[in-house]
């Protein structure tokens, strides 16, 4: 066997490894009551919330709608995975210093036996958890409706959204197995000359293409917007015009959508979501309207001849030629991040000032 079919085999089997210390899948909850949104992190040999009260309060939720609790003790599989994966880490390091090329196809076996087992078992248990539902002692009770989270992907519950997704342990796993395929792919080749400088080819292609998966598996990134039905989760209002879309993205990957800049600008002044939970505040370039902006960078113009959702009449440009072209057709006075954010907060504190002078005029004299 050769040194670097050797050599990718290890690293396959550590990036394995690694899956003891990170959670493998994350399922998220998002709904208007809770703005920070809740979710579940599932691990080789737990359960855990991503917030220390979250599965607390899911198994709260669970109750009035009669689903079982989620109590990681009494999940069967949590007890055997680590040793599965114990196993498939030490056939790896076996598969390494052994001298035997079936041995590497053996291991791409299991392997994708595992996964495909563990991915049926997870769809069987997000199954009876949806539908195996106590109505008699549920405070909710809908004729007919279940309450399965999809495998992967987004579906709506009721008034939730869930979220399903590889976490950063599912994602290596991945890995692991792109590695050992081309630990497989480099002791296949046949012809010795120019031997080294294809497997080494072949070992940077396969490093490149898991980073790009890895990275975009593990960075939280923006969502398409639903024009026309997605709603605004500051004002509520639904969101239409893609020009002044924005979207702030959470690390856990949650994501709201707004329907003006100046709802976003308002959400952070509010500290709606913590700051050390954001990993990017996005905003819809004026000009190409399908692009988002980091909205630290972006340049903004205020000009009330451009009419925003909200009224503050802002919009972002990727460049500043860009919105100094603009200014030459609409007017207007340009702006950066921190400005729009002051202005959007004066603006919220100014109606919510007159709100309250407003219903204080409404109370009765005694």
């Amino acid at each position: 066997m050769k040194l670097l079919t050797k050599a990718l085999l290890v690293f396959a089997a550590l990036l394995l490894l690694l899956t003891f210390f990170v959670p493998l899948w994350q399922i998220s909850l998002e709904a208007p009551q809770y703005p920070e949104g809740l979710g579940l992190y599932i691990h080789l040999h737990t359960i855990t919330g991503q917030e220390p009260n979250h599965l607390k309060l899911i198994n709260g939720l669970n109750h009035y709608i009669g689903m079982q609790a989620i109590v990681p003790e009494s999940i069967p599989e949590l007890r055997i995975l680590p040793y599965v994966v114990g196993f498939l880490v030490l056939f790896g390091l076996v598969t390494a210093l052994a001298n035997r090329k079936k041995l590497i196809i053996v291991w791409l076996a299991l392997l994708t036996l595992v996964a495909t087992a563990g991915m049926i078992d997870f769809y069987l248990w997000e199954y009876d958890y949806g539908h195996d539902l106590d109505l008699e002692n549920a405070s909710i009770k809908i004729p007919g409706m279940s309450y399965q989270p999809p495998l992967i992907g987004s579906k709506k519950l009721l008034n939730f959204t869930a979220h399903s997704y590889p976490a950063t342990g599912g994602w290596l796993a991945v890995a692991t197995f792109a590695f050992a395929f081309a630990a497989l792919l480099n002791e296949r080749r046949k012809n010795q000359s120019g031997t080294t400088a294809h497997a080494a080819k072949i070992s940077t292609a396969a490093l490149l293409l898991m980073s790009a998966v890895l990275a975009a598996g593990c960075t939280p990134s923006a969502e398409p917007i639903a024009y026309g039905k997605d709603g605004c989760a500051h004002c509520k209002m639904t969101i239409v015009d893609a020009r002044f879309a924005a979207e702030l993205v959470m690390k856990t990957g949650k994501v709201y959508k707004y329907d003006a800049i100046e709802c976003l600008a308002a959400a952070s002044a509010q500290a709606a979501v913590p700051n050390e939970k954001v990993h990017a505040l996005l905003v819809a370039d004026f000009v190409h309207p399908e692009t988002f902006l980091d909205a630290g960078t972006a340049t903004f113009l205020r000009s009330e001849n451009i009419r925003s959702p909200m009224s503050m009449n802002v919009c972002a440009f990727a460049t500043q030629q860009d919105a100094d072209t603009m200014i030459q057709q609409a007017g207007g006075e340009i702006l950066n991040w921190r400005q729009v954010v002051e202005l959007a907060n004066a603006g919220w504190q100014t109606g919510r000032q007159k709100t309250n002078h407003h219903m204080n005029h409404m109370q009765p004299k005694p």
